[in-house]
């Protein structure tokens, strides 16, 4: 029992401390107009499922990841933003976004899924060792650990925008500020990883 206390405090500890961030992504995102709730909370679970997925097969084969290609993830958000940024001062009319029906609903879910790949993919150098020196069973209850945190970031964040003074204020801006919010996610990524020399 002790043990199991130990692994679920530990594991709590490490996805706070590299998803605190990912937060600030999760407001941005279901403040934007564009975003259901529904596509952000299935991009954010596609996301960690892929980099849950990664470092259990890169921990499974010993990989030594370069954190500096890591960083490269990184382009991701920034090349978002870019888009985005372009969006917002040149939409698509909306004749042109009717012929584009099942795009219009899977585009935001992988652009969520994309930017959650991209903001934790440095996350994968600490994810690696710790599922390296675990058991399976320690490792099979981390990642269920790992997706009940998530489930519970995105009922964070969707408080966050619930909040009387915050919610209306995120939501009028949320538009606008969400390029900015992708392309300083990026920057940072890169900077932080020391990516910035590889790209």
């Amino acid at each position: 029992m002790m043990h199991l206390v130990a692994l679920l405090a530990t594991g709590s500890l490490l996805y706070a401390s590299t998803n605190v961030d990912d937060l600030l992504l999760l407001v941005a995102f279901l403040a934007h107009p564009d975003y259901s709730r529904a596509q952000v909370v299935l991009g954010q679970f596609a996301g960690m499922s892929a980099l849950l997925l990664v470092a259990l097969l890169a921990s499974g084969a010993a990989t030594v990841l370069s954190p500096p290609r890591i960083g490269l993830l990184g382009l991701v958000p920034l090349g978002l933003g870019m888009w985005r940024l372009w969006r917002l001062h040149r939409p698509l009319p909306e004749e042109a976004w009717a012929t584009r029906a099942p795009v219009r609903r899977l585009a935001p879910m992988l652009s969520v899924a994309l930017a959650t790949i991209s903001d934790g993919g440095d996350n994968l150098a600490a994810y690696v060792p710790y599922f390296t020196v675990q058991s399976r069973w320690d490792v099979a209850a981390t990642i269920g650990l790992f997706l009940g945190l998530t489930a519970a970031w995105c009922l964070a964040a969707r408080l966050v925008l619930a909040q009387p003074a915050a919610g209306p204020l995120l939501r009028r801006s949320g538009r606008a500020a969400l390029p900015w919010i992708m392309l300083g996610l990026g920057v940072v990524i890169l900077v932080r990883t020391g990516a910035i020399g590889l790209a």
